[in-house]
């Protein structure tokens, strides 16, 4: 999906004919603009949430070292899938289950990370079709659905059908390590880089079960709206914790679904977990991006048992 966007950078390059330093600003400013869009809606959403300090939410997350070197140092696109799933799961909140779909189907097109959040879809279409058992109101969310699949189905089609979905199960597959620079349990026991073995495969895939039954237990448990965002910081720092394959920055997104959760919460140990996080995120990418192509075996292991046990 970022390829439409890339092909847009592009397309100004070439008329403009821009080169050097200007050009790598443009290419980072789509990742930029998606950090500063997130904000617009956290500041938009919590105002209509009527939570206080809606501002400085926002400030806080656009002012997040984490966020400003992943994006506007490093140029990574993490962000351009983190607005996406924001907005899914914000549309979730306020019962727009359809709308939902589209950008769902839109963040995956982007990373297959966003399956990450799938059990969230899976609860709120539940709860939909519960509170209202009906053919009509059934067929409306499997019309819905379809409708966002077939959507992403048509920016598909350019590339090729067949490419598309041989791009995405060779991503799947690829990196087939237990830890790919990720600060997780796994680098913290020395497997960083290290070949998974078919009892690693077994145990991967149950630690994602594990993961996503409690992501359905949080969401069956608690009453409130923060639940939401709660259970996608939980689905996304979890995968990146324990999950196998994990790269130093997937848990990007589980900073600003956790700083959402403390804004409707006001809970502080939600605020604790925010700034752990956050630190988490930002030594692992500082140490990929300036210590470790210089000295990759080195210290390594004791950094990612100490952002482990933050």
């Amino acid at each position: 999906g970022y390829m439409y966007v890339l092909w847009f950078i592009g397309f100004i390059k070439n008329i403009f004919h821009i080169s050097g330093t200007p050009e790598v600003i443009l290419i980072k400013l789509p990742a930029i603009c998606a950090d500063m869009l997130s904000a617009i809606l956290i500041y938009n959403y919590l105002g209509r949430k009527n939570v206080k300090n809606a501002p400085l939410f926002a400030a806080i997350y656009i002012i997040n070292p984490a966020v400003i070197l992943n994006s506007s140092l490093w140029g990574q696109v993490d962000s351009i899938m983190t607005l996406f799933v924001l907005i899914t799961v914000m549309l979730l909140t306020e019962k727009r289950l359809c709308l939902s779909y589209l950008f769902f189907a839109i963040a995956v097109f982007i990373k297959p990370q966003a399956f990450i959040i799938s059990p969230i879809l899976i609860y709120a279409s539940i709860e939909a079709v519960i509170k209202k058992i009906s053919v009509s109101n059934l067929g409306r969310i499997i019309g819905a659905a379809f409708g966002a699949f077939l959507f992403v189905l048509c920016l598909a089609l350019p590339f090729g059908i067949k490419e598309v979905f041989q791009q995405y199960t060779g991503t799947l597959a690829s990196y087939p390590y237990a830890s790919v620079n990720a600060f997780n349990l796994w680098a913290a026991i020395g497997l960083n880089w290290a070949e998974m073995t078919p009892l690693m495969s077994i145990a991967g895939t149950v630690i994602l079960v594990l993961i996503t039954i409690s992501a359905f237990y949080i969401l069956f448990s608690v009453k409130n709206q923060a639940k939401y965002f709660f259970a996608a910081a939980f689905l996304f720092f979890g995968t990146f914790m324990l999950g196998m394959k994990m790269h130093e920055r997937y848990a990007y997104p589980a900073m600003i679904f956790m700083l959402v959760c403390f804004a409707l919460s006001r809970d502080k140990r939600h605020s604790a977990i925010y700034a752990l996080i956050s630190a988490s995120q930002f030594f692992n990418v500082a140490y990929i991006l300036f210590v470790y192509e210089s000295n990759p075996s080195e210290y390594y292991r004791s950094a990612a048992v100490i952002a482990a046990s933050l």
